[in-house]
């Protein structure tokens, strides 16, 4: 355990080191103009904070807003010191493009609060975004569109089936199955990068199946919860280890609900959209 530890906080600074040399990330002073802003999240009452930048000069600009995946992001979508969203506008916006990009809800300069917050209440950050952007004079309303890396290719895919006045839409990672597949689906990727036993494998995917079911087939949430607590009892009854928390059944007081298993697979639109996905283990049978 110490030897892994050890191993462990290595490979961590080496990580960490190595995240802080980013030659690709932009440095003012900038070739175009850039302006912190704040818009407002009427449905729930707080503000957002971002940055938006544009060419140099006047006139109306395309633009797009960029929306980060799962978990507290601030506008540059900074993860191990490489800032892909500020690395991203620089590019678009040297290109003729402005570009929108904000902190999330309840992360940085934003108001809100993350916790417990589900795709719905993202999506509803991502349309303020976008009604703040078409507001602007220096932005032509009629050519905005959306960027969405993970999940926020989904919130994407959400807010372009509501809003048919989004002119095109890129989903870089997003889902391109239902989100219960998908998770089946990494799931077992995930197993076998383990060198897990085929029987296991089965074993673990026959218990994701019955939650997957339970959160895509129950609508009331009192049901929903009294289901994923069966399931759980019935996986620790079955667990093949001896050892079972001193032979107590575990009962956690909530449950999550994953969203994500409620999404249908892209339903098109009338619009441009761009699926971009990695060659990932266990990504490549969710391409389209």
């Amino acid at each position: 355990m110490r030897k892994c530890l050890i191993a462990l906080i290595i490979m961590v600074a080496h990580i960490s080191g190595f995240a802080q040399d980013r030659p690709q990330e932009p440095k003012p002073p900038y070739p175009y103009f850039t302006e912190d802003v704040t818009f407002t999240n009427a449905k729930d009452g707080f503000d957002l904070a971002g940055t938006f930048s544009r060419p140099d000069g006047a006139g109306k600009y395309p633009a797009v807003i960029l929306i980060s995946g799962s978990g507290a992001q601030d506008r540059n979508s900074n993860i191990l010191g490489h800032k892909t969203f500020l690395v991203l506008a620089d590019h678009l916006t040297r290109n003729g493009i402005a570009v929108l990009r904000y902190d999330d809800r309840g992360t940085a300069k934003s108001g809100g609060v993350m916790k417990g917050s589900d795709i719905e209440d993202f999506t509803r950050d991502a349309e303020s975004a976008m009604s703040y952007l078409r507001s602007r004079a220096d932005v032509d309303a009629k050519r905005t569109g959306i960027i969405g890396h993970s999940e926020g290719g989904v919130i994407g895919l959400i807010l372009a089936s509501k809003d048919p006045k989004i002119a095109f839409l890129v989903s870089m990672a997003g889902l391109g199955a239902d989100g219960a597949e998908l998770i089946m689906s990494q799931t077992d990727a995930l197993l076998r990068s383990f060198n897990a036993a085929d029987s296991v494998v089965q074993q673990q995917l026959k218990y994701q199946r019955a939650m997957m079911d339970a959160i895509v087939q129950e609508k009331d949430t009192t049901a929903l919860a009294a289901r994923i607590r069966r399931n759980a009892k019935i996986q620790y009854d079955e667990n093949p280890y001896p050892e079972k928390h001193g032979g107590k059944y575990v009962r956690t007081a909530g449950f999550v609900t994953i969203s994500h298993a409620r999404i249908p697979f892209h339903r098109p639109f009338r619009s441009k959209t761009l699926f971009w996905q990695s060659e990932m283990p266990g990504a490549g049978d969710q391409r389209r």
